[in-house]
């Protein structure tokens, strides 16, 4: 009787080890996110021209699924935010004719950039 009872000890410890090394996490497996929660980069503008000298353009951000932000101006800036309130960047105003200056914001699922979406403007200044 002790021999069984000895068995089924080894035998229960041997499954619970099995159970317990297959429930540890792989490092090597990829996630795959759900693509209805990737980041959607989206943008509005409103232009403002308080004189003859400068325009201020209001920027809306509307990208969903999103925490962090990157907008990047044709002038060289750039800047990273975390924050999707509206803020205002002001132009200057060519003389004669117009001016094209592309707007690029590019969606971050998380400061860390692991996925993004990026999507582009031309806004026109006279």
């Amino acid at each position: 009787m002790r021999k069984i009872s000895f068995f089924y000890v080894v035998l229960f410890l041997g499954v619970f080890s099995l159970v317990l090394s297959s429930c540890e996490k792989d490092d090597n497996t990829s996630v795959h996110p759900d693509p209805t929660t990737l980041p959607i980069s989206s943008f509005t503008y409103e232009i403002y021209k308080p004189n003859s000298t400068t325009a201020e353009v209001t920027f809306h951000n509307h990208s969903a699924y999103s925490k962090y932000w990157k907008w990047d101006f044709e002038n060289g800036s750039t800047f990273y935010t975390d924050s999707s309130e509206d803020f205002v960047k002001t132009y200057p105003r060519p003389a004669t004719g117009t001016k094209n200056y592309q707007v690029i914001l590019v969606a971050y699922s998380d400061s860390t950039k692991t996925y993004e979406n990026t999507t582009s403007k031309q806004i026109v200044i006279d």
